[in-house]
């Protein structure tokens, strides 16, 4: 990702149903704790939203 944003995750278990191309296109949660690029805005009961800072 190039560009300044948000990235909503939403808990597996609160999901029925995935579709991506590929895995690895799912973070989980240990790979947005160890991006700083990934910081933590609001959670919710289902969903936690992060704000994507692109890097340098």
């Amino acid at each position: 990702m190039s560009y300044l944003g948000y990235f909503v995750y939403f808990l597996p278990e609160r999901i029925g149903e995935i579709h991506a191309l590929h895995p690895a296109l799912k973070p989980d949660r240990q790979f947005l704790a160890t991006h700083l690029n990934f910081v933590e805005v609001k959670a919710f009961p289902i969903a936690t939203v992060y704000r994507y800072t692109p890097p340098h």
